[in-house]
């Protein structure tokens, strides 16, 4: 016999027209989150006699053999002049949802449309948002402009490539970090740009003033310094790709290991997390530093593992403690200790881990952003009580 005494659906469109109460009555409890909620007469006076609870946008009564039909993609859609959609079509977008100019009659031919993810609309059509449901972000740009990456990097061809009063725009942020870029020629050309964030070199600073939105917000990278755009773990051969003036614009961890190449950086600005031991801090700090963020760990460490299992060997190997950095998945093995936890463990911006019960309280106090503390057996408990259902359409 079924140990499944719950039911819990996830799904976009619910079709409860066809309900059946004797099938539903044998769990105790059922959760349906779900975006449309389909009923006629017949089964609205059903649902309301069953143990069911409900996370609805819309519910929709419908006659029973009416259709609603579901376009469902997964990446990225584009909305475009083309002909409109077939009636009483929703439209649901896991991913981003690009709605190009001039599509207002498009937009109209939708039942309507489910973005999880990102939207992108043009500022002449922001009034068109409040119809879609958005789980995540809108972002406007502006009409008449080419659009480029969220993060464009700009090349050194670009400006020979650029129109005479071309307009550019990036959602997110714009880099000029190649001293070949010819802003001198971007400037008589009258090229336009809009962006939220630039980082620019020094040199290249005075040019981009006259280029650029009075509103955005400018990230000087100081003349000599290198720029490394994606998160880092230092090493000596850090030192020998990019120079000793480094301008980090993601997170940067210090490993235990790089003790003597820390003392052959002359200038250093983090604009993410800066990651590293209390000697190393104290040995930077005689430096020319500069950080938004700092955390102080353990000199051995483990940065960005998909999943990493902390038992009693591994600890008896780290003498002085390790520290778990934006791991996915951290398990606290049984034999590992709460006090061997709060002395040796290190636990940062890990996105699960799993402990026992006794394990919890210290899994706490070592934890800074951890987004779930989860128990094992708990877990596989709540699964075998638990029917769950993931569909984008389900008929109840």
């Amino acid at each position: 016999m079924s140990q499944e005494k719950n039911l819990l659906v996830n799904c976009v469109i619910c079709d409860a027209r066809n309900v059946n109460e004797e099938e539903l009555k044998e769990f105790e409890e059922i959760l349906i989150n779900t975006d449309f909620l389909l009923v006629d007469k017949r089964s609205k006076v059903i649902i309301n006699h069953l143990p069911i609870k409900w996370n609805i946008e819309h519910m929709l009564q419908l006659e029973e053999k009416e259709e609603i039909k579901l376009m469902s993609y997964n990446g990225k859609y584009e909305i475009t002049g083309d002909v409109p959609c077939e009636e009483k079509t929703i439209l649901c977008v896991n991913g981003a949802l690009f709605i190009h100019p001039k599509t207002e009659e498009i937009l109209k031919s939708f039942f309507h449309i489910i973005v999880n993810g990102q939207v992108s609309c043009p500022s002449s059509m922001s009034s068109f948002i409040n119809g879609i449901s958005v789980n995540g972000s809108v972002e406007y740009y502006p009409d008449n402009y080419t659009i480029m990456t969220r993060k464009w990097e700009m090349d050194r061809y670009f400006p020979i490539r650029a129109k005479e009063g071309g307009k550019y725009f990036s959602s997110k942020s714009i880099e000029i970090i190649d001293t070949a870029v010819d802003t001198t020629l971007l400037v008589k050309k009258g090229v336009n740009f809009k962006t939220k964030e630039l980082y620019v070199l020094e040199e290249k600073l005075k040019d981009c003033m006259e280029l650029f939105n009075e509103d955005v917000t400018v990230q000087v990278i100081p003349t000599g310094y290198s720029f490394i755009k994606e998160d880092i773990m230092f090493c000596k051969e850090t030192l020998l790709k990019y120079g000793n003036y480094l301008y980090v614009k993601g997170d940067l961890l210090f490993g235990a290991e790089d003790k003597e190449s820390l003392k052959q950086i002359e200038g250093l600005y983090v604009k993410g997390t800066l990651y590293l031991s209390e000697e190393q801090f104290k040995e930077l700090n005689q430096k020319n530093l500069f950080y938004e963020k700092v955390e102080i760990i353990k000199e051995n460490t483990l940065w960005k593992k998909n999943k990493v299992v902390v038992d009693a060997e591994m600890l008896s190997k780290n003498k002085e403690g390790i520290s778990l950095i934006s791991c996915s998945i951290v398990e606290i093995a049984e034999d590992v200790s709460e006090q061997e936890i709060k002395e040796k463990v290190s636990l940062i911006n890990c996105a699960l881990v799993r402990c026992n019960k006794k394990q919890h309280g210290a899994v706490e106090l070592v934890g800074r952003k951890i987004a779930k503390i989860a128990y094992d057996k708990e877990e596989k408990e709540g699964k075998e009580t638990v029917r769950v259902i993931n569909a984008e359409q389900y008929i109840l």
